[in-house]
């Protein structure tokens, strides 16, 4: 299987005309893990592009080959989200592309991420333990951010560098915190409203 990058992915949602960035689709396929460990592959395509599965039922090869494509960004996320070595990245483009694009790819990010913990029952973070709500502010801050004053070149791209390896290791964090909490429910669930 070849490695899946964001050009690809991006082209293959465009060509089935789903409206949501590769970027905030894996946003919400990480908030999704973090709040549903239980998770498949199936609950998530069927919850977060309904059109494809849809498409991909009446035999559009279009649609296969993104289904594809998705399958294995389910499956390569949800192994990176477990790592024990850290090894989990945000999907984005890579540093080739102009550092504001990829800014606003990191706030599609956050609010995808936003929206697969509110699908998961996460709705209200101020309860949840340790640094996580703050956390959670921070990356509604981040989600809203639309457009960014780039300055001086370096500068911009350290800040950059150091703010996607915040959220990168906040939602580790998170992740873990919830994980900690649906262990210890009586039924497995977490749900904060």
């Amino acid at each position: 299987m070849t490695e899946l990058d964001y050009p690809s992915l991006n082209s293959a949602l465009q060509r089935i005309a789903v409206d949501i960035s590769p970027a905030e689709l894996h946003g919400q396929l990480c908030g999704l893990l973090c709040s549903r460990p239980d998770l498949d592959l199936q609950q998530w395509l069927t919850e977060s592009v309904p059109e494809l599965i849809s498409a991909r039922q009446q035999g559009d090869a279009l649609a296969a080959e993104a289904a594809g494509l998705l399958e294995q960004l389910f499956l390569d996320t949800d192994a990176d989200i477990q790592d024990r070595d850290l090894g989990f990245q945000l999907f984005l483009s890579d540093d080739s592309v102009d550092l504001n694009q990829r800014l606003i790819e990191l706030a599609e990010w956050c609010t995808g991420f936003l929206l697969g913990l509110a699908m998961g029952g996460i709705k209200e973070y101020k309860g949840l333990p340790g640094d996580i709500p703050e956390l959670m502010e921070d990356l509604v801050e981040i989600s809203r951010a639309g457009s960014y004053e780039l300055q001086d070149e370096d500068e911009d791209e350290n800040a950059y560098v150091e703010l996607l390896e915040y959220v990168r290791m906040g939602v580790m964090l998170i992740r873990m915190e919830l994980h900690h909490l649906h262990a210890g429910s009586d039924d497995g669930k977490v749900s904060i409203h």
